[in-house]
């Protein structure tokens, strides 16, 4: 018996008409209402059951902005 894990949401690209990835992983969430509000403009759409854990990274662990590097 498999058990289902939450289920997970991921941003469209209009123009690109896929869901958005950063490194080759689709940015995911588990609240749809959270994503809509974090991305506005952006289309929120369920992930379809045959991506992976380890094709998805969590929303939290993309980062906003470029880091810059620290010089001495």
């Amino acid at each position: 018996m498999s058990r289902e894990g939450p289920r997970l949401y991921g941003l469209w690209g209009e123009k690109s008409r896929c869901l958005l990835t950063w490194h080759g992983r689709v940015i995911s969430h588990t609240s749809r209402a959270e994503l809509e509000y974090l991305f506005p403009a952006t289309r929120v759409v369920p992930i379809p059951p045959g991506i992976g854990p380890d094709e998805h990274i969590p929303v939290q662990f993309v980062p906003t902005r470029p880091r810059r590097r620290r010089t001495a």
